[in-house]
């Protein structure tokens, strides 16, 4: 029955200045602890993947040293624990190794050892944050926890041991308070996600099972089941904006909104639509335009409501062109080479930001605790003009890539419109 976890191996925050220094303490100390020849019966059960067994620390610091690496996050130690009992020590470290292998051996210097100095077995593994691959980062999601517990137990099955049936039951993490935030914290993202979109409440709710989230209502209290806990969790605990009354008035709110603005944003191009009536605008203007014209998007004043899932994605596309529109016109732009000039200013803008964010956050992390503070406003000051820029190389790669299409459809649609013209006259 082998339970699994995995957490980061910070530096030591007082001595942040001395980063070569507090690496070699921070983390020499677990390798030391993980390797310890009182519990792994002098290293018999010590293995090192991708790394020499004699110098598995210098080889994770050459690493980063390579990479230059300067992230406050120098590894993770994780453990792979056994029932009382059950399994060998052999056993045990093959699966500890073959787990390892699987998971991380592609991209990572890891180190496993198997303890034997409690009543049950268990694995240590430590695994150096940086890739020698590519010097990116070790990223540990939801999902990777998941994925960690899955392999752990299929090497299980293999060598005859048990598994945790209910990983959510009584005193495992999954159910630990951290765990029960992590599914409070994905469902409400989800419902923000889903409620500008429901139109109705049979939407909501429908749109909610698509996503893998159930509901019930039991002994006057409403209770939702995520797809990854076998707990119902209280719709209470997710806070009031999230209750069932206080959802269906977020619907209603939201519709009202949508019939106020209209789902197309065309009053920002109705400019440009009539630029194109008086044939005013030139290359991609023009094709862009005349193909919203051709498949019935232009003129109308909005589209009706009540539109399935599939309808509302298509209309978030046309949003999407809609903004594309906007930008060709207002940049003046008819052609790739216009486009890709826009697309390099814009690139060298973006860059210039996120650089400048980096500082900051660099300048954050050396910083008193005064100032961390101040830097954190800095950097975050920057975020919105960053999305903006972001979201313009976007539309411009979009552009690139959809022209050529657009231009081919709009001739076509043309073409089509003039042959039934003349059947008509005939």
């Amino acid at each position: 029955m082998a339970t699994t976890s995995l957490w980061a191996i910070h530096e030591r925050l007082d001595h942040v200045l001395d980063y070569a220094s507090d690496d070699e303490k921070t983390m020499d100390t677990v390798l030391k602890y993980a390797t310890d020849d009182n519990k792994t019966e002098t290293k018999e059960y010590v293995s090192c993947i991708n790394c020499s067994s004699a110098g598995a620390f210098k080889s994770m610091m050459r690493t980063k040293e390579i990479f230059h690496t300067e992230s406050n996050i120098l590894g993770y130690h994780g453990y792979q624990s056994f029932k009382k009992g059950e399994g060998t020590a052999e056993q045990i470290h093959a699966i500890g190794i073959q787990t390892a292998k699987e998971l991380w051996g592609d991209r990572f210097e890891i180190v496993v050892a198997t303890h034997l100095d409690k009543d049950h077995l268990h694995n240590h593994f430590v695994i150096n944050s940086t890739s020698f691959v590519d010097g990116k980062m070790f990223h540990h999601s939801k999902k990777d926890i998941y994925k960690f517990r899955d392999v752990s137990d299929k090497y299980c099955k293999e060598y005859g041991l048990s598994i945790v049936d209910n990983p959510i039951g009584k005193g495992k993490k999954r159910n630990s308070y951290q765990a029960m935030k992590s599914y409070i914290k994905e469902i409400k993202n989800d419902m923000d996600k889903i409620i500008p979109n429901a139109f109705i409440e049979k939407y909501f709710f429908n749109d909610m099972r698509l996503e893998g989230y159930e509901f019930q209502y039991k002994d006057g209290e409403y209770f939702i089941l995520h797809p990854h806990c076998n707990q119902p969790i209280p719709m209470k605990m997710l806070g009031h904006k999230y209750q069932i009354d206080e959802i269906k008035q977020r619907i209603l709110d939201e519709y009202k909104d949508r019939n106020n603005k209209g789902s197309m944003k065309l009053s920002d191009f109705k400019t440009y639509y009539f630029l194109y009536k008086q044939k005013k605008l030139k290359g991609f203007q023009y094709y862009y335009i005349q193909w919203m014209v051709m498949v019935g998007v232009l003129p109308e004043k909005r589209i009706k409501q009540h539109l399935s899932k599939e309808i509302r994605q298509e209309c978030k596309k046309l949003d999407r062109i809609s903004d594309e529109i906007i930008l060709l016109c207002e940049h003046n732009i008819t052609n790739l080479d216009e486009l890709n000039e826009y697309k390099v200013v814009i690139q060298m803008q973006y860059d210039n930001l996120i650089k400048e964010r980096k500082i900051f956050y660099y300048q954050r992390k050396v910083a008193t605790i005064d100032e961390k503070d101040k830097y954190s406003k800095q950097a975050k000051s920057l975020t919105p003009q960053i999305k903006k820029l972001r979201y313009t190389l976007k539309c411009l790669n979009e552009i690139e890539s959809r022209s050529t299409r657009l231009i081919e459809q709009s001739i076509e649609l043309e073409q089509n419109k003039e042959r039934k013209k003349e059947r008509e006259r005939h």
